[in-house]
């Protein structure tokens, strides 16, 4: 887990000496949806590579923060230095966490596509007058470790979804 975490703050530093000074926002103002999709796919795969990781380390400490409270964080940090925004959607009604529950009508209609079979969902809105890029991923159960926590799920139904907001050119 250690050599992963000094991975994931070499990432964090090399983007934000890119972007120096500015904001995701002011520095993507002019993301084309391709280019807001190319970046959900690639956070997507890191996201979801050290969530799974996690998971194996976390079940044999239970005293640790589980994957689920570490992604949270993780997105709450990259939503206030300005990258992007993302959640943790709970695809089922008995989530651990009341707050994971789909917020609005774009995690709701992500969640029942993915649900659906669905291996992406996405789609452009504009929000507090700005045009943004949502995409929602299906986060299902791949490991046994997952129903340590969510033991009425069966082996890859999905569990939730990771959904994020990038800005958008105008």
């Amino acid at each position: 887990m250690r050599n992963l975490a000094k991975i994931f703050v070499i990432l964090v530093v090399m983007f934000s000496f890119c972007l120096r000074g500015l904001s995701a926002f002011e520095q993507w103002n002019n993301l084309s949806p391709e280019e807001a999709r190319t970046i959900v796919k690639l956070l997507d795969d890191v996201y979801k590579y050290y969530i799974v990781f996690d998971t194996i380390n976390h079940v044999d400490n239970p005293d640790r923060v589980s994957a689920a409270t570490l992604t949270k964080q993780v997105f709450k940090e990259m939503e206030k230095k300005g990258w992007h925004s993302a959640r943790l959607v709970s695809a089922t009604d008995k989530a651990l966490n009341k707050e994971n529950m789909p917020k609005d009508e774009f995690e709701k209609d992500a969640v029942k596509a993915l649900r659906e079979g669905q291996a992406f969902y996405e789609k452009t809105e504009v929000i507090e007058g700005k045009r943004v890029y949502r995409a929602a991923t299906p986060v299902p159960v791949v490991l046994k470790e997952c129903k340590m926590c969510h033991p009425y799920l069966k082996d890859d139904e999905i569990m939730g979804a990771l959904a994020y907001t990038l800005p958008l050119g105008q």
